[in-house]
This record gives structure tokens, sequence and C-alpha cells, in this order.
């Protein structure tokens, strides 16, 4: 191998690791994601790359976002549930979300080593609220419940599951009605994602729901396989929607959303009332904090 030659292949490798990067740091996976935000060396082969690079990077990631490549790239096997047709904006004004939305909360946590997390939850069993596990990860002993008249309360996870991303806390002076489980979605129903995207106040989106699909998602840790009930969902699914209820027209909830399909801008998945029934009858007497295990944060 001639001298130049060692250069010449690092930089390649580089470049492969930059551009497969890229597209990574938008998976709905936190482990993943944020270990490849805080990658020091892909930042800085990023800073260097011209304009084009970027936009075919771009392109790259509403590929694999779109097609069966997204699927098994980001473990989202969604069997032919899009393209469905825009859900019904009117859904919105259903009755049912009239008398739920005292029950959706939002949830602010905190870390001694991650950054604040936040997302929403909802009311299943008195003084207990249903969420996704990666919400509330490493912020034991540091969680506070928002209620939507901006009320706020200490809170402890009394239920901790990473693999299937489920996760219960006990909130003693929270006084709102459970939500109860509907029965399955038929494909193309119409629904709501009803929570707290983005820090911001509660926010109603229109949905429509595909058929319900069992398929293999990672933990949130990024590692393993689980299979997982689940209902592929159209609707605008933001950060900080992760454990907001899918609500049916009438208040009872079909799921609970976990993921965005990345690249659309108005696709996820929710864990149907099925695959969450178990852990909330388990948990919904609990009262003693369980750990939320360690979290790598990024350095």
């Amino acid at each position: 191998m001639r001298p130049a030659e060692p250069a010449v292949s690092a930089v390649s490798v580089l470049l492969i690791a930059w551009f497969i990067g890229s597209a990574v740091a938008s998976a709905p996976l936190p482990a993943v994601a944020r270990q490849v935000d805080y990658s020091v060396v892909l930042s800085g082969v990023g800073r260097l790359m011209p304009g084009p690079a970027h936009d075919i990077s771009s392109d790259f990631e509403r590929m694999l976002a779109r097609g069966p490549a997204g699927q098994v790239f980001w473990g989202l096997g969604g069997q032919g549930a899009w393209p469905m047709r825009p859900p019904d904006p009117g859904v919105v004004h259903a009755p049912g979300l009239a008398k739920a939305r005292h029950s959706i909360v939002m949830i602010e946590g905190s870390s001694a080593t991650c950054r604040a997390g936040e997302g929403s939850g909802f009311v299943f069993a008195p003084h207990h609220v249903l969420t996704n596990a990666h919400v509330v990860a490493a912020t034991a002993g540091r969680l506070v419940v928002v209620d939507g008249r901006h009320a706020r309360y200490p809170a402890r996870v009394v239920y901790f599951d990473p693999r299937r991303d489920i996760a219960v806390l006990y909130v003693p002076r929270l006084h709102a009605r459970p939500l109860h489980p509907a029965a399955s979605a038929r494909r193309g129903g119409e629904a709501v994602v009803a929570g707290y995207p983005r820090g911001r106040a509660l926010t109603a989106a229109p949905a429509r729901i595909g058929a319900k699909v069992a398929t293999g998602f990672p933990t949130i840790y990024g590692g393993g396989a689980v299979i997982r009930h689940v209902y592929p969902v159209r609707a605008d699914i933001q950060p900080g929607n992760s454990g907001s209820p899918l609500l049916a027209p009438d208040g009872t909830v079909y799921g609970m959303v976990f993921a965005a399909l990345t690249g659309t801008g108005d696709a996820g998945y929710a864990l149907a009332a099925g695959e969450v029934e178990p852990a909330a009858q388990a948990a919904a007497t609990r009262t003693k904090a369980t750990s939320t295990q360690p979290w790598h944060c990024p350095v």
C-alpha cells in the first residue's frame, strides 16, 4: 500500500460515518440519536461538508423513513400501513376529548447526569399516570407532573419497563378521572393524539389509525429486539408527545404514542392498549419508587 492510501481510507471511513450518522441522529431512539448528536468527530466532519452533501444526506433520511429500508434501519415495521389518507380535522371536536383533557398531563424530569426531559402521560387509575419509559429514564426523585390547569405535582416512578417503553408514575396529590382502554381500533379509524408537544399547552392533533401489527423494536437503550403490538398512526407527532394517549372519539384510549416516523412529519407509532394493559394492571396500586436503571448520557 502506498503511503497516501491509509489517509484516503481514513477519510472515506469518516465520510461514510458522517453520512449514516446524520440519518441516525434523527432516529426515534434516544440512546442512539443522542450519542450521534454529541459526537465531536462527526460534528467536525459535518462542518466541513459542502452544502450539496447535506442535501443528499437529507434525501437519504427521507428515503429511509418512507420505504422498507427505513423499517429495517430504524426498527419500525409498518407492513403497508402507509400511505393512509389524512385524518379528519373535525375529530378534535369530538365530545370525548373534552371529557379526557383533565386526565392528560405533562411530565417534566431532570437528572444529575442528563439534561432535562419532558413528555406527556395520562391518568389510568387513581393517582397513577402512564407514560413512556424513555420519558422518565434516570429522573427518579426529580419528576413533576403538570395538569391542564398548570398545577404541579411531585411524582415518582413505580413501574419501569425499558423493553416495552412503559412507565407508571404515582402522583399522590393528583386527582383526575382515570381514562379507560377502548376496544381495538378499526383500520382507517379516526382518533386524536392529545399531549404537550415541545412543552407547550395541551394540544389535540387529528389522527388516522392503521391496522394493528406485531413488529420488532429495540429497547429504549437501543439494544435487543422486542415484539410489540402497535398501531401505525398518521398524525402530527412531535417531541413531547411521547406518552400521549391515542384517544378514540368517545374519550377512551386506543393506545399510547411512543415514536415518530422520521422524515415524514405526520406519522408515528402507538403501543396498542392491549400491549400496555398488563403493566397498567400490575402497577395500578403501587406506591413504592422503583429504579429507572442507569441512563448512559453522552459526554
